[in-house]
């Protein structure tokens, strides 16, 4: 009985030491794999002057340590995004590439306005912003808070007399291109340096407009406020200036809006059946 005890208990120690053994041998693997891991990253096929132009046939991928590989470096399939680029300085064959090695145009905003446009920057805040949603590339329409004719020609009616109103809001501009937002003119850019998915809040955004649009937009900042509202990719149509809401006509632009909400819901909804 003795003996039986002593071997149940010899085989249990083993296998408790032969666990152990597996786990370490387990660990000193994956340790050995991720020490001598390597990644393979862009690097030059030949030797590159600097000032060259890269082409296709200059660039081969080598592999590096996992451990040694920077955010500078340029991973094997994203090559092609040099072709075209010109390389700041010399580099040796099965150098690794790395971005700071490549010279970047600067943008210049001029460059991407048209014919008779110009870009005029005003100020938002997370409301008149669209809450921190707006990015280089969305469209949108514009409406200004504003004060009313007379109290801009300076014969501002008391708010306690009958039938005063002393501002109004308009809708101004529609289908306005968004240059910038803040300092950043690319959207990806943006994003990635903690734009709105980021929560990252901004200041100012840059607009394309005409010269009198432009004029518009800085007088009614001046005296009054302007928000802002996004407009989905596909909406290109453009709205006139005949949205007028002061304090005297505000429940008739209410129903009325709300008339023109239900027919174009009325209007949807067949169509979603059909899908």
């Amino acid at each position: 009985m003795k003996n039986k005890l002593a071997l149940v208990v010899a085989v249990v120690l083993g296998l408790i030491a032969m666990y152990g053994f597996l786990r370490y041998w387990q660990g000193q693997k994956t340790q050995y794999e991720e020490q001598f891991k390597t990644v393979n990253v862009v690097a030059a096929k030949q030797r590159i002057q600097a000032g060259t132009e890269i082409r296709t046939g200059m660039l081969s991928t080598i592999p590096v340590p996992a451990s040694a590989v920077s955010p500078d470096h340029i991973l094997s399939g994203d090559e092609t995004r040099l072709l075209g680029q010109t390389i700041v300085r010399s580099v040796e064959r099965d150098e690794a590439l790395l971005n700071s090695y490549f010279r970047r145009p600067v943008e210049k905003l001029r460059d991407r306005l048209t014919q008779g446009e110009r870009a005029v920057t005003v100020s938002v805040d997370a409301i008149s912003g669209v809450g921190g949603n707006l990015v280089p590339g969305s469209r949108v329409d514009i409406i200004g808070t504003l004060p009313a004719a007379a109290a801009l020609q300076g014969a501002r009616p008391s708010p306690t007399a009958p039938g005063a109103s002393t501002d109004m809001t308009v809708a101004l501009l529609s289908n306005v291109s968004v240059l910038a937002v803040d300092a950043q003119t690319r959207e990806m850019e943006y994003i990635a340096g903690g734009g709105p998915r980021g929560g990252q809040a901004y200041g100012t955004v840059t607009l394309a407009v005409t010269p009198e649009e432009a004029v518009l937009l800085i007088f009614a900042q001046q005296y009054g406020a302007l928000t802002f509202t996004l407009r989905p990719d596909a909406d290109t149509t453009f709205t006139g200036v005949s949205v007028k809401v002061s304090d005297g006509n505000l429940l008739q632009m209410a129903e009325q809006a709300q008339n023109e909400r239900r027919k174009r819901l009325e209007k949807r909804a067949p169509m979603e059946i059909v899908r």
